[in-house]
Order: structure tokens, then sequence, then C-alpha cells
């Protein structure tokens, strides 16, 4: 820093830590003093600004964020590939805004059956939460259920049930619901595909 003035290279050295990666070309002192001045100025902000109330504008301070929040409040218990489409961004960039939400304590993350299912963390949610919590459970004791009888090929409820561990009549109650969807036809006390 030989032959520039004092204040110059201290910009200049603020600057270049904030932007490691900054050009030659760019380097010139005005622009590095913009720099750390910018640098200086949103320091002095983040140190001063009096706190905003709950999470509001620190958790939902990105467009995207906001999208995650508002998809997840119609539908939640949502699971990330659906996300990811609602949103339209990368699988990237999502996993990061819904990590930042997470660890801001905006939304949670229900791991269970190898899938993922986020659901906003707010008092005003959380019957709507409960109710989408146990359509989801529902759905995929279904799904375990068409598993079981596509192996089986024929398979009773009292079969079904010893195999998942649920009493006879859900087992039943559920065989019953596939049959109306047509997923499953009952012959003879059994279900088949």
């Amino acid at each position: 820093m030989r032959g520039r003035p004092l204040r110059y290279a201290r910009r200049s050295t603020l600057a270049e830590a904030a932007l490691p990666g900054i050009g030659r070309a760019v380097r010139s002192p005005r622009v590095l003093g913009l720099v750390a001045a910018l640098v200086l100025l949103s320091t002095l902000l983040a140190v001063f600004s009096p706190p905003v109330a709950g999470h509001a504008l620190t958790s939902l301070d990105h467009p995207t964020r906001v999208k995650i929040v508002n998809h997840l409040e119609s539908l939640p218990g949502d699971h990330f590939r659906s996300i990811v489409r609602s949103v339209s961004v990368s699988v990237g960039e999502t996993r990061h805004h819904l990590n930042m939400l997470m660890r801001r304590g905006r939304i949670r993350e229900d791991r269970e059956g190898g899938r993922c299912r986020y659901y906003v963390n707010a008092q005003e949610v959380t019957d709507r939460n409960a109710v989408f919590q146990s359509y989801w459970a529902m759905q995929a004791c279904r799904s375990r259920i068409l598993t079981i009888v596509r192996e089986r090929h024929a398979v009773r409820p009292s079969e079904v049930a010893a195999d998942m561990g649920i009493s006879r009549q859900l087992a039943s109650y559920h065989l019953q619901r596939l049959a109306e969807a047509g997923q499953v036809r009952h012959e003879r006390g059994r279900y088949q595909t």
C-alpha cells in the first residue's frame, strides 16, 4: 500500500475483506471507498436498528421465503418436491430458503417414511396442521396397504393388519376406501389388484 494515502489503504482493506473476489479493474479508490462505506453503513444499521416484533421481517425478507410460507399455509405438510414445483425455483435455492426458515423457527420439518413434510410454526395454523398431519398419515397408511396387496395378490384385512401392526377394523376401512377408488377389487372376502 505504498504510495496511497492512508485513508485509501483503510478503505481498500475493508472493501477487499467484504468482497474478496473483487477484480483489479474495480479496485479504484473511489469504488473501494464506496464499498467500504456501504459495508460500514450496513453494519451500523444491523447493530443500531430496533428489534422487530417476532420474526416477520427477518424470516420473510426474501420473496421466495414468502412464497414458501404462503404455500405451506395453504397446504400444510407438503413435501419438498411439491414445494419446489410451486415456488418455481431450483432445488438448491428451495433447500436454502427452507433451511433459513427452519433455522429461524418459522417452519418445522417432520420426517416420516422417507419423506419430509413441512409445516408453518404459527399459533393460527396449529389446528389446520393437525388435520393435514392426520390426512398425510392416512395417505401413507393406504399406500403401504396397497403395496402389501400388490405383493401378495390377494389378502384379507386381518393379514394386512398383522403385517402393519394396526387393527383389523382400520385395515378393513382403508381396503374399502381403496376398493371404492378402484385401486383394489374385493372378491370372496379377499382384496386383490
